[in-house]
């Protein structure tokens, strides 16, 4: 598994750090909706390997 780190600014220094907060949420979320896929993905061809293999 890969792990995504994104660097957050502090947020008491002003408000326009908040807008590289909101991307970082953004990505976080692309990149836990790309992830799942992944998962679905290969459970699906391990379900396929599986059934190829029974069938043998």
């Amino acid at each position: 598994m890969i792990q995504v780190t994104l660097l957050v600014p502090n947020l008491e220094d002003s408000g326009d750090d908040l807008w590289f907060l909101g991307i970082g949420n953004i990505l976080r979320y692309i990149w836990a909706a790309v992830s799942l896929y992944l998962d679905i993905i290969n459970l699906f061809l391990l379900c396929l390997e599986l059934y190829r293999v029974r069938r043998l």
